[in-house]
């Protein structure tokens, strides 16, 4: 007769532990509701709500290929990037901005500093540190940022390293000529030389992800970005308008969704108006099977 040894079994393959899962959504139920509001929304993302982030890259990349092309820097294209990120999540510390790049990692204190008042980003940011902020080799832009910016065309990558396109060039250049030039250098050295100095992070306010200058070249370019129609579909702008209309009327915006559900029939020549009526659908079904 067969005899089977305990350390012989397998699992088969939806019941075997590949590790802790903290998603909302382990079991693929949303998916459907993921699909729909891609489509409604393309390009955007929960993390959009942080847009400068966008803009940021694109002029972190254009000053680093400069850099690069002088002949003065000999830092990975990755550990500029993840210590542009690091010490972007220092100079927010004291903000109330929730889903900041390396927020967890500082409220925990587990940067080092140099010496008094100056902290080591080198240290926590560099990929080839043992505590480090991230552990995805590219940071959070290649892990979470980088699928907007080539929806956008403003990035693309090859072999490993990142490129900006026609459109990421301009974006870095609104960048330039809406942040003073002193703030703009004073981070390209923090990053550089791998360490910023606390008193350094209040002149840095400026470049805080929550602080574009309203009506500047940044922020025009970045509206531009989210509100001209996509190549397939004008899905996004319809959704924007709808958005912008709600609020006009004096709507909360947390109750968009449901507001679309229970006013469909106001905007039926709008795909959008639809879409959002469907996608409400799925959720409270997605609710209820789980």
């Amino acid at each position: 007769m067969a005899q089977y040894k305990q350390s012989e079994i397998t699992n088969v393959f939806w019941a075997s532990n590949d590790g802790f899962k903290g998603g909302r959504d382990p079991l693929g139920i949303q998916n459907s509701s993921i699909a729909t509001y891609s489509k409604l929304l393309p390009g955007l993302t929960n993390l959009t709500k942080h847009i400068r982030y966008y803009s940021l890259y694109c002029w972190l990349l254009s000053e680093y290929d400069s850099i690069e092309n002088s002949g003065q820097n000999t830092l990975h294209q990755y550990n500029f990037i993840r210590r542009a990120e690091l010490a972007m999540a220092l100079i927010m510390k004291d903000q109330v901005v929730g889903s900041v790049v390396g927020a967890l990692f500082v409220s925990q204190g587990r940067y080092k500093q140099i010496e008094d008042g100056v902290y080591d980003i080198a240290d926590g940011a560099d990929y080839e540190s043992k505590d480090k902020y991230w552990t995805f080799k590219s940071g959070a832009f290649g892990q979470y940022y980088l699928g907007s910016l080539i929806y956008y065309k403003l990035v693309k990558i090859e072999e490993g390293r990142f490129y900006l396109r026609n459109k990421g060039k301009e974006l870095a250049e609104a960048v330039r000529n809406s942040v003073d030039e002193n703030i703009r250098l004073l981070f390209l050295e923090s990053i550089l030389s791998g360490s910023l100095k606390k008193e350094a992070i209040e002149d840095l306010q400026p470049l805080a992800i929550h602080r574009i200058n309203i009506g500047s070249e940044e922020w025009s370019s970045l509206n531009n970005l989210l509100t001209k129609s996509d190549d397939e579909s004008t899905l996004r702008r319809e959704t924007i308008f709808l958005l912008l209309n709600d609020i006009s009327n004096g709507e909360e915006i947390e109750g968009f969704v449901k507001k679309r559900f229970l006013s469909v029939t106001d905007y039926l020549y709008l795909e959008a108006a639809f879409g959002w009526y469907f996608y409400y659908l799925c959720e409270g079904l997605h609710y209820c099977i789980g």
